[in-house]
């Protein structure tokens, strides 16, 4: 049943022309299958919503021009493999996010999100792709409108 909403909601965010954001967990391989069975669908976009998966997986993902998001959990300390994830993500592809109220980025973690608190992903991005805070902040910046000013031109 999970499977067919989804199908159907793909189907609707292709109909009004909207991106489609994902929030994946412990299904990426289905996850990819179903999206290249629909790429069609993906024409407005779609982000991976606090993208979590491997860094195999997350070129397996790109090759449908997908976005991927990256929220607090990419702080943690117990996140060995995010910043290989990070700095393997194609730079063109890359949006952060909080995620608030959940996942609060460190040194806050344990206590309530808030979206000020983006400035701290993005300097773990920044740490993890060798870049300034100020090309991660202009480039995802610039990613994010480039991503919703496609649902902007046909609103």
């Amino acid at each position: 049943m999970q499977q067919r909403v989804f199908l159907e909601q793909l189907e609707l965010a292709d109909s009004l022309g909207l991106p489609v954001i994902i929030h994946l967990r412990d299904a990426y391989q289905l996850m990819l299958e179903l999206l290249k069975q629909n790429k069609r669908k993906l024409k407005n976009g779609a982000i991976l919503h606090c993208y979590s998966g491997s860094a195999e997986m997350m070129r397996e993902f790109a090759k449908l021009d997908l976005y991927f998001s990256y929220g607090g959990a990419i702080t943690f300390k117990n996140a060995a493999e995010k910043p290989r994830v990070v700095a393997e993500t194609p730079i063109e592809r890359l949006l952060i996010e909080t995620d608030c109220p959940y996942m609060t980025p460190e040194p806050h973690r344990g206590r309530l999100n808030y979206p000020k608190y983006v400035d701290l992903v993005a300097r773990k991005v920044a740490l993890y792709t060798n870049r300034t805070f100020e090309e991660i902040a202009d480039t995802t910046s610039r990613n994010t409108r480039e991503l919703f000013s496609k649902m902007k031109q046909k609103g």
